[in-house]
Parts: C-alpha cells; sequence; structure tokens
C-alpha cells in the first residue's frame, strides 16, 4: 500500500478549475511543474503574506526574531540576523517581505516590456509591498481593528485532516499493488493474487493564516488575508462559498477535538466548558494592491495605485511639493474653488466632487520620499481630506458555514481526490512501465482538459504544455519553460494572477 496522499486547497480548486491543470502543477513527478516566469502578483501576495506573518508572530504572539526564525526549517527569513537590534517590529517584517519578494524576483525570468526594464518592476513592486503592510500595520481598519476584536491564538500552523484510509486487499489482505495495462481504465491488482487491491490514505492539508478568537464571546474564527486588484460586490458574494475558509475551518475543528481533553495540548484555545469544539466562521481580510495596466502615456505597464503613483504639484519656491492620492476628490467643507474674469471668488459649498487640474503630474512616490513618511502623510491626512474608497484594507463581514454544507463539502472532496489520487498512481505506474500511450490515455481519463479556461480570465500557466509543440509535453523541464515545483508546497493566498 502506498504511503497516504497529501492534497490541499489549492489541488482541489485547480481540480474543479482544470484536472489537467492540476495534474501539471501539482502532481507531475511528484512534486508539480511552475513556469520559470516570474508571476508578479502571486510573488507580490506571498511577500505580503510573509511579512504580516512575522509581524503577528512577534507583535501578537510576542516571539523574539530569533525565535521566529527557528519556529520551522521551511519559513527561511533570508536577511533578518542583520538587522539591528531595537529597530520597530514593522521594519522587521518589512525587510522580511521585502527578502521574499527580491528571493523570487532573482531566481526567476520576468518579462518586460520594451520600454521598461527589471529594475522598474522591481523598485515599483518593492514600495507596493511596503507600502501594503505599513499602511495595514496602521490604518484603524487594518492590524489595530484585528487586534481589537480578536485575540491572536496562532499564525500560519499546518493542519492535517485524514479524508480516506488506505485498506489492504479485499482477497488476501495483502499491501502492494501493481499496474496491469491489460485491464480496465483503473489497471490495478494486487500483486500477490490478483485481486483488488488498494492505494494509501488521503490527507489534507491547510495552514490557515492566523486562528482568531473574538473578543466579544470567545468564538473561534480562520482569519484568510488575501491580496486583490480590487474590491467589488462579486467577490463580496463570492466569499459566501469560498473552498479556502472551509478547508482550513475542518481542519482546525479535527485537531482541536483530538486535544478537547487535554487542556495543556488545546493551549488555552478552547472557551471554557466547551464540549464540541467548532470554528464558528471565516474572517477575511483584502489588502488592495490595483491592477497592473499599460500606461498609454509612459507606454509602459504600471501598478494603477493613486498611493503607491499618487498626483504631485510644486507648491512653495524651495522644491515643496502638493500631493494628491485621487484624481477626483469629494471636498468637505465650503472652500474657494477659483474666481471669475472679473476676479470675483468662485465658492464651492462642500460636499462636492472636484478633479485636479492640468498642472499636477503623476509621480513615484519612493522617489519623492520614503513609504515610511509617505504613509505618515497619508494617516496624517495630509495629503487629501479623506483616503479613497475602498483603501487598502477590507473586512467583509465574518462568513458562517452550516453543518449539513461541511458535511456536503466533505463528501464531494472525498469521491474528487480518491478519483485524483488513483489516477496520480496509475499515471505513475504507467510511466514507470514506459507505457506512453497508457500514461497518455490516463491522462485523459483521469485528468482531463477544459479547454474554456485556458486563456480567460488570464492564460493558463501550463498552456504551452498543452497547445504548444509536442516536445514541450516530452519534457516540459528540458524545455527551458518549467521546472519542478519545491518539496515543500507553500500555498499563497492571492486573489488574482
Amino acid at each position: 500500500m502506498t504511503a497516504a496522499y497529501l492534497t490541499s486547497r489549492s489541488r482541489i480548486e485547480s481540480q474543479q478549475k482544470c484536472p489537467r491543470l492540476r495534474f501539471l502543477e501539482k502532481d507531475f513527478e511528484g512534486r508539480g511543474l511552475e513556469t520559470i516566469r516570474l508571476s508578479l502578483p502571486l510573488a507580490t501576495g506571498s511577500a505580503v503574506h510573509k511579512g504580516v506573518e512575522v509581524l503577528l508572530k512577534i507583535d501578537q504572539l510576542g516571539l523574539s526574531v530569533q525565535e521566529v526564525l527557528e519556529l520551522q526549517d521551511d519559513f527561511m527569513y533570508a536577511g533578518l540576523e542583520q538587522l539591528e537590534v531595537g529597530m520597530a517590529t514593522i521594519d522587521i517584517a518589512v525587510a522580511a517581505a521585502l527578502s521574499e519578494f527580491k528571493q523570487a524576483y532573482e531566481t526567476h525570468e520576468v518579462d518586460v516590456t520594451i520600454n521598461e526594464s527589471m529594475q522598474w518592476i522591481q523598485d515599483e513592486h518593492c514600495a507596493l509591498i511596503e507600502l501594503i503592510l505599513r499602511m495595514w500595520a496602521e490604518h484603524p481598519d487594518g492590524l489595530p481593528w484585528l487586534v481589537a476584536t480578536y485575540e491572536v491564538l496562532e499564525v500560519e500552523r499546518w493542519d492535517l485532516l485524514p479524508l480516506t484510509a488506505g485498506t489492504p486487499c479485499t482477497e488476501c489482505s495483502n499491501t502492494g499493488w501493481v499496474y496491469n495495462p491489460e485491464l480496465s481504465d483503473k489497471q490495478i491488482e494486487c500483486e500477490s493474487c490478483g485481486g483488488s487491491a488498494s492505494i494509501g490514505g488521503i490527507t489534507l492539508r491547510s495552514r490557515a493564516d492566523a486562528l482568531l478568537r473574538k473578543r466579544s464571546d470567545g468564538s473561534l474564527y480562520v482569519w484568510s488575508l488575501k491580496t486583490a486588484n480590487g474590491w467589488d460586490k462579486r467577490q463580496e458574494n463570492a466569499n459566501r462559498h469560498d473552498v479556502q475558509g472551509i478547508s482550513e475551518m475542518v481542519c482546525i475543528e479535527y485537531r482541536l477535538r483530538r486535544v478537547a481533553d487535554d487542556p495543556e495540548r488545546a493551549g488555552g484555545l478552547l472557551p471554557t466548558g466547551q464540549v464540541a469544539p467548532r470554528v464558528d466562521g471565516t474572517q477575511m481580510t483584502y489588502l488592495i494592491k490595483g491592477r497592473r495596466e499599460l500606461n498609454e502615456k509612459l507606454n509602459v505597464y504600471q501598478i494603477k495605485n493613486g498611493l503607491l503613483h499618487p498626483w504631485a504639484i510644486d507648491a512653495g519656491l524651495l522644491g515643496e511639493k502638493e500631493y494628491a492620492h485621487s484624481y477626483w476628490y469629494k471636498c468637505e467643507l465650503p472652500h474657494q474653488k477659483g474666481t471669475t474674469k472679473g476676479g470675483k471668488p468662485i465658492m464651492c459649498e462642500g460636499n462636492a466632487n472636484h478633479r485636479l487640474n492640468d498642472s499636477w503630474q503623476q509621480v513615484n512616490i519612493w522617489e519623492q520620499m520614503t513609504i515610511k513618511e509617505w504613509v505618515a502623510k497619508l494617516l496624517a491626512g495630509e495629503v487629501q481630506p479623506s483616503l479613497p474608497l475602498p483603501t487598502v484594507v477590507i473586512n467583509p463581514v465574518p462568513y458562517f458555514r452550516n453543518d449539513v454544507e461541511v458535511e456536503d463539502w466533505l463528501e464531494q472532496v472525498k469521491a474528487q481526490e480518491e478519483t485524483a489520487q488513483l489516477g496520480v498512481e496509475l499515471v505513475k505506474l504507467a510511466k514507470a512501465n514506459n507505457d506512453e500511450a497508457g500514461v497518455r490515455s490516463l491522462l485523459n481519463i483521469h485528468f482531463r482538459q477544459h479547454r474554456n479556461r485556458c486563456d480567460y480570465p488570464y492564460k493558463c500557466a501550463m498552456q504551452d504544455i498543452c497547445w504548444g509543440p509536442s516536445a514541450i509535453a516530452d519534457d516540459p523541464v528540458g524545455s527551458g519553460l518549467y521546472r519542478l515545483r519545491d518539496e515543500v508546497e507553500m500555498e499563497v493566498t492571492t486573489d488574482d494572477r
């Protein structure tokens, strides 16, 4: 019998999007493939998560920097050893995030247009990452709101939930099985007696961004942090059936049920007197970064974010500048908005929409001042009367799951993952037997291609394997376009590509 198969939220979602995508991304050669080209949204989201993780562990869990460094072998904060003693926690978090991004940036190829440079892309995204982290750490809707509403109990902890248990052969209880291409599409038989063999069990692995306890009533919530291009009603509605929140919730509940009778192992997570450990819902937080779009005036791609690329105008003889984060804005108080040709003041009664005049020019804020100084100005209200809405941080109302929904989801996932696991093992055995035709057929049966997801809403990263020259499909790594993923899969929860 083979070892337990580890599945995850990303595997589950990829299977539902396109089974072939799931196999190539997650199960190819037991590790999965990734394109050598850098996904800027994913790299940005990963870096922001790293910064938030460091900030919460040091600030909220009371860990020292050294304890954070040594917590787990797969959490590598390159460069933190050189930080100065006494640095603010947010500065340490920013350093960790930027180190994460630069490492990804330096080990991948980056697509650039003829009018932009790799240095420009790196500078812009590093400024964005620092801007998001500092705004979340200090904005009233960010970390201050989170810790006022919830107590942070855990941060980025792995959880495991057994979905299915492997069973031996029904004929002779042997635990070995072999590949037989002469059988049906399942092509499995017991290596001892030829009866019905089985494969190992399936375990769901998850890692919630944090486990929270609501201060008002002691109820438990999963915290799900996402970076996104923007925020709209569609996104809010999609959260009601989000896979991430429900998968993390069931995994944490399983762990808590196992330690409920042991106060020491429970670590004070469970409310006093609670008999059946329960996670009540999911609290999501969206950090809005803006979409990378073509600036037709400059003919370069840049992130559409007024906090990152504000407008500026000369405001003094010594080179002082006045800044604005919004081209269109609403005034709050009565003021003079201009004069007539005769010099008579034109007054605005307040609460009206205005736009900047043509004297204002967009700038790159990191070239004007440090991001730390810029965030201080924004939060002090020194830029415009109020920050644009939605601002960087969105905290939707928590989402709740009823028991029937959870039971249905688990039953569906078990069935889906059993089919996927079977396909993975069959393909592996067919490859070991050099059965190329069998591999192709098994992929067609167990990992079908969903052609309606190849280009929309974005180009699939595995498109060159499916529809490119056959040499790429025969040897994706040898083609120079792909490489095997790291052994430890780190799930990134961005909401866009």
